[in-house]
């Protein structure tokens, strides 16, 4: 895989990790392994409430520090400290999402309802809720804070062959900035609908994806065309720590 730059990496610029040892099988994924990752991917809204991490968006981008509390507070501040976007209420990135949301008033927010867990403690099945993750430059974040279309709301019919909206050919379990997360080789299937084109995670061939096995946040996607690098890169710095309102003064609200 490759990944920028060549010389060695400054503490906060992306950089590569050195994998836990396991296998990767280019022809064959395990059912069950796959099915944990999807799980996984469906999983964020209830694993944490708020979240400190630097972001690069973009290849080659200078990274940004984020704070985010769900439901929709965000701060976003660039490298050399100035502050870029902050609000309470930011919009949702509704378009993160497998199938258009619908948006009610009497649907609660995803913390307030329960969905069908596995034993694993992680998510089979998502409830309807008020789902939407915070943005303000570009929608693919509000997408790897909750990267549930990897994976869609529930598993794929077992009887429709490639109704998974993302095939998984490679899997296994990495270190990421620090952090343990499941990394898999995959390509969009004809499943994969993001109703914001802007908001996809994915472009048309195989990429590497990163997920955080703590909180469910993607925190790297590297397609294997595109020598430029990871296209989007996330280093996690604190969760669940207290945050008021204060801290998401002095921006657009």
């Amino acid at each position: 895989m490759s990944v920028p730059p060549s010389r060695e990496p400054s503490p906060d610029q992306p950089r590569p990790d050195r994998p836990v040892p396991g296998p990767i099988d280019p022809g064959h994924v395990d059912p069950v392994a796959a099915a944990r990752f999807r799980r996984l991917c469906r999983s964020s809204p209830w694993r944490w409430r708020t979240l400190r991490f630097r972001a690069a968006l973009r290849a080659g981008a200078e990274p940004v520090e984020v704070l985010v509390r769900r439901p929709l507070a965000l701060r976003v501040v660039s490298a050399t400290g100035e502050l870029l976007y902050a609000a309470t209420s930011a919009r949702p990135g509704t378009g993160s999402y497998a199938t258009p949301a619908r948006r009610s008033s009497w649907l609660m927010s995803p913390h307030l309802v329960t969905p069908m867990r596995d034993p694993d403690g992680l998510v089979r099945r998502r409830p309807e809720a008020a789902y939407g993750e915070a943005w303000s430059d570009d929608p693919r974040l509000a997408s790897a804070l909750d990267p549930a279309q990897l994976a869609g709301n529930a598993p794929a019919a077992a009887e429709l062959p490639h109704a998974e909206p993302v095939t998984v050919h490679a899997l296994r379990e990495v270190a990421h900035e620090g952090r343990t997360a499941l990394e898999a080789v995959v390509s969009p299937g004809h499943a994969y609908r993001v109703a914001d084109p802007a908001a996809a995670l994915l472009g048309p061939g195989r990429s590497t994806v990163r997920v955080d096995a703590a909180t469910g946040v993607c925190v790297l996607v590297e397609p294997e065309d595109d020598d430029a690098g990871p296209s989007l890169w996330l280093r996690i710095l604190g969760t669940d720590e207290y945050a008021g309102d204060d801290e998401f003064l002095g921006g657009p609200s």
